[in-house]
């Protein structure tokens, strides 16, 4: 007869057996299709709440394409950020802001962040529409990222439907901080000397600016992506099919997305330190942003 002692023992053995072999069957069976569910029930969540308080989404405007579970997860973060600030309006607790660890990124990491987003949304109904009840949502095989971030971009339009403040060019300004951040992370872990110059900005710059600006800097750091070796370094032509006007939420999907190929240049490295998001900044202007993205494309081409 075993001792007490030696019975937890065993059973504690047997729990952490158990999760890590359910953790690694379950990472390799996490599809597209099993995050694109998540972001359907999501929807419906949110779909609830709109029509309870009478609003509609604006449309979307292109179609992604291209996109990998890096972008997936980048834009998950966004729409993460954004559910807080909703939850924040309507006096709910938040969560910590979601941590950018350096890492090969996987369907499953998109759905653990995914089923935070569900949790955190099913919550906002159940205070605001506590009555309502929610349909099952149907599994549907082939997904690809690409679907699963055009739920997203749709999620994220329900979200400002809902109150959800709009994107202005102090959110795109922290996002270009924390892109130098990690530039200059990789730069020093390359040990590579750079001499930076100032450039000369007018002040007369638009979001259309810093758009054109950024896809530079997009087309810069997947020449740096292909150079240190990390994988599908593409530059994603569908990013400036809405040749129009340009909003700053325009210039945040395209920042996030450069961010995350900076993130998977890290990884490929390997550099372990995390992606830490800049602090939250007061009031900023389109010339601000360009100015940011004026310097994250000089330190990317000192390094090529």
């Amino acid at each position: 007869m075993l001792s007490k002692p030696w019975s937890l023992l065993y059973l504690l053995l047997f729990i952490v057996l158990a999760y890590v072999v359910y953790h690694v069957q379950f990472s390799s069976t996490t599809t597209p299709s099993h995050v694109y569910q998540l972001t359907e029930k999501i929807a419906l969540e949110l779909a609830v709440i709109q029509q309870f308080k009478k609003v509609e989404s604006k449309p979307i405007h292109y179609a992604p394409e291209g996109r990998e579970p890096r972008h997936v997860l980048q834009k998950a973060r966004e729409v993460m950020l954004r559910v807080q600030t909703l939850r924040s309006l309507n006096n709910l607790a938040n969560e910590s802001e979601p941590l950018l660890t350096v890492r090969t990124v996987t369907p499953e990491n998109v759905w653990q962040l995914a089923n935070q987003i569900l949790s955190a949304t099913r919550e906002l109904k159940s205070d605001i529409h506590p009555a309502a009840t929610i349909a099952e949502v149907p599994f549907v095989s082939g997904k690809t990222p690409s679907d699963v971030y055009r739920n997203l971009i749709i999620i994220n339009h329900m979200l400002e439907s809902l109150g959800a403040p709009t994107h202005q060019p102090k959110d795109v300004y922290r996002i270009v901080l924390t892109l130098i951040d990690d530039l200059e992370t990789i730069r020093l872990s390359l040990h590579i000397p750079c001499d930076f110059h100032a450039l000369p900005v007018t002040l007369d710059k638009r979001p259309s600016d810093v758009y054109a600006r950024g896809f530079q800097l997009h087309q810069t750091v997947n020449k740096l992506h292909a150079k240190l070796g990390a994988k599908d370094a593409i530059i994603d032509r569908s990013l400036v099919a809405n040749t129009g006007k340009h909003e700053p939420a325009d210039v945040l999907e395209l920042m996030n997305n450069i961010l995350a190929n900076v993130a998977d240049i890290k990884a490929a490295l390997p550099i372990t330190r995390p992606t830490i998001l800049s602090p939250k900044v007061m009031d900023k202007k389109p010339v601000d942003v360009f100015a940011k993205v004026e310097k994250a494309i000089a330190i990317t081409e000192c390094m090529l």
